[in-house]
């Protein structure tokens, strides 16, 4: 006989429930408060740890410019330092966004987190250390979904007290003291050959060429040619031309915060047929243009260069005016390829630092400028400027986020090539040129340099009379490889007295591009030899041991 046994649980009755459910509420008022306020403070204290890694940021920033700035006795106001400031010179890295509480600490501690204005975008983070005020504005948080931003500015403080700098020199006011012919409220500058009217912006030495003592605005233009390109394909109106884009795009592009410093003038580009002074007929607004023909023809004599260069103004339907290298005006059409000397118009209110005296030697710096500090990552600066690597000298010509892309100030020595030996027609690495610069010339580095070096993106676009450059680069004609040569439209392409080298340009689907040493494009076919002139990528972690940036003072890398 089997004995089967049951084992019954006895189920819990509603008074005993209810008492469970009791002991739980009682235990959740107790517990979700406290959670609550240590999330609150740990929120809070990381905001306020946030806020103190800036401060120190900004005190180590002002310090290492104390010598620039007047020295710590100094009185006057520092120019407002901001956090792109701080990141650009690698004093912090820039931060992922987080949820985050807005206002300052003081705020924090005053303030229910749910009062928080959440129509505000930007709040003012004040930076002060014990000689005063370093900065009146740095934009950090914004409160719009509780995120970090980091790209507007805000209003500024009219008035401050002792810092650790001195009185802020107003470039305007020294420029305006220049010899000067007035022309209405411009006054150009007629000084001679040589006057002190150099400026550096953004790592650029540019000439100032005059004022205009209504808006208190400058204009400048770039001391050299920068690129080479056609005027544009279609007409002769500047404006939307390939080089209007270029110029409002590509090269506008590596300029230090251009909505601060730049004003957005109005450039004139009618057609004329001398240098008198042109009808207000053909305007543009924009941040960067050309010299018309009248504007060259006030200050021409300390204009000259060795390059042939673009105006804005129209000759005809078909031609416009151009620089030629002996510093008369002609025209020519405008399928042409010619240098471009970029213009631009600084703001009234532009400070620079104390010691330069607009010398070629000596330009006035405006405030921002400075040299890099050792430690310094490279892709905090400015094309332009000037490094070593391998022990030959390059420029930069364009930084991003991964890399520092640097061009070969000269062709390399004693080496002439054809760009293929078999039907290869665009460069990559199976091409004889792209052989020779990825395999031979880079196996040829030593292994520190090599670890300085990225694969990135270079475009093989064909650029010919007949292109638009805002149509230029498509997204099949890029190629990723460690090292390049020049393409039509980068920047510091000028010719150079060691010769004609090749592009990454094709002309036509069998014809690649050269540069000559009078800066004349032409096509050549694959069996045509000329020079070389390598463009590479630095790393975005390589940062600068010492110089400063210029050809005779190159930056040395760690």
């Amino acid at each position: 006989m089997i004995n089967i046994m049951y084992n019954k649980t006895k189920a819990f009755t509603l008074i005993e429930m209810i008492g469970v459910i009791i002991i739980i509420g009682m235990l959740l008022l107790i517990v979700f408060p406290a959670t609550v306020r240590l999330i609150k403070g740990n929120t809070e204290k990381k905001f306020n740890q946030y806020y103190d890694l800036v401060e120190e940021a900004a005190i180590l920033y002002a310090r290492n410019r104390v010598d620039d700035l007047g020295g710590i006795s100094g009185t006057g106001c520092i120019e407002d330092i901001t956090l792109s400031d701080l990141i650009s010179n690698s004093y912090i890295k820039k931060f992922d966004e987080e949820d985050i509480v807005c206002g300052s600490p003081s705020e924090l501690i005053l303030s229910e987190y749910d009062d928080i204005d959440s129509s505000r975008d930007y709040v003012d983070i004040r930076i002060r250390n014990n000689k005063g005020k370093i900065s009146t504005e740095v934009s950090l948080i914004c409160v719009k979904g509780k995120k970090v931003s980091y790209s507007k500015l805000i209003e500024k403080e009219g008035t401050c007290d002792k810092y650790i700098a001195e009185a802020k020199n107003v470039l305007y006011d020294d420029i305006s003291k220049l010899t000067s012919q007035t022309d209405d409220n411009i006054n150009y500058f007629i000084t001679g050959s040589n006057p002190n009217n150099y400026v550096l912006y953004s790592g650029k030495l540019w000439r100032a060429i005059s004022y205009n003592s209504n808006s208190k605005t400058i204009k400048l233009v770039s001391d050299e040619v920068v690129t080479l390109l056609p005027y544009d394909n279609i007409s002769s109106e500047y404006y939307n031309s390939n080089i209007d884009i270029w110029l409002n795009n590509k090269f506008l592009s590596t300029l230090r915060t251009p909505d601060l410093y730049l004003y957005t003038d109005n450039w004139n580009y009618t057609t004329v047929s001398d240098g008198a002074k042109p009808a207000d007929t053909n305007i543009i607004q924009s941040k960067v243009g050309l010299l018309n023909y009248y504007e060259f023809n006030k200050v021409k004599e300390y204009l000259l260069t060795n390059y042939n260069w673009w105006l804005s103004s129209m000759a005809s339907s078909t031609n416009s005016w151009y620089v030629t290298n002996s510093n008369s005006i002609s025209n020519m059409q405008v399928s042409s390829f010619l240098g471009v000397r970029p213009s631009i118009v600084l703001k009234s209110n532009i400070t620079y630092i104390s010691g330069g005296i607009g010398t070629k030697n000596n330009p006035y710096k405006l405030d921002g400028d400075t040299i890099a500090n050792s430690g310094s990552f490279l892709n905090t600066r400015y094309a332009g400027e000037y490094v070593t690597f391998a022990g030959n000298k390059y420029r930069i010509i364009e930084t991003t986020d991964n890399y520092t892309r640097l061009i070969s100030d000269t062709n390399l020595s004693s080496i002439t090539t054809s760009f293929d030996d078999t039907t290869i027609n665009v460069y990559n690495s199976g091409s004889k040129i792209g052989k020779l610069l990825n395999n031979e010339w880079y196996n040829n580095l030593n292994d520190s340099d090599k670890l300085k070096l990225v694969a990135a993106d270079f475009c093989i676009s064909i650029f010919n009379n007949a292109t638009k450059y805002i149509n230029f680069c498509q997204t099949d004609d890029i190629i990723n490889i460690i090292v390049g040569i020049p393409k039509i439209g980068d920047m510091y392409t000028l010719p150079t007295a060691s010769g004609e080298y090749w592009t990454l340009s094709n002309s036509t689907d069998k014809l690649i591009n050269t540069i000559s040493v009078n800066g004349t494009v032409s096509g050549h076919s694959l069996d045509y030899t000329s020079g070389v002139r390598p463009v590479i990528n630095i790393s975005s972690s390589v940062k600068i041991a010492s110089g400063n940036g210029t050809s005779s003072s190159p930056y040395i890398l760690q």
